[in-house]
């Protein structure tokens, strides 16, 4: 009976290991975020251990909200966030350290939804300008009109 178990078990482990989940980092960007982010930048610990931001207004930026989720089909699932402090002018352009996405807990999340591939966005939840303002995606944008402008 041992002799049948052992190689039975062992089965089971690695068919388990087989459809272990796979994760996938990536970042989203509002069409009318101030801040841009060009890159990221993983480690063994966490999906997002450093991004690559660009402030993209005519303003300072004094900290940026993030929010990191799982996507669930066309549904997402809020798994990370939190805010960063900066000092960007505008224009400039920092790798700053983030520690979000920690992929053991990313994993399990995954898991418990049933995803055999987990794709996990950064984005850019709010950002708090060095003048007092806040931009958030819902925000109306500035500057921009709402119908084409009739040529003279």
């Amino acid at each position: 009976m041992r002799r049948f178990l052992c190689p039975l078990l062992g089965v089971l482990f690695g068919c388990t290991l087989a459809q272990a989940q796979h994760l996938v980092f990536t970042m989203r960007t509002f069409p009318t975020c101030p801040v841009l982010i060009s890159s990221i930048e993983s480690s063994p610990e966490y999906g997002f251990q450093s991004l690559s931001v660009l402030d993209d207004s005519g303003k300072g930026i004094a900290s940026i909200r993030l929010s990191v989720v799982l996507t669930l089909g066309s549904d997402e699932q809020v798994v990370d966030g939190g805010t960063v402090y900066v000092n960007l002018q505008p224009g400039d352009h920092k790798d700053i350290d983030v520690f979000l996405g920690q992929r053991r807990s990313l994993m399990q999340a995954a898991q418990e939804l049933h995803l055999s591939v987990a794709r996990a966005i950064v984005f850019v939840e709010s950002v708090d300008f060095a003048d007092g303002t806040r931009w958030d995606p819902g925000a109306p944008a500035v500057d921009l009109p709402a119908w084409p402008l009739r040529q003279k």
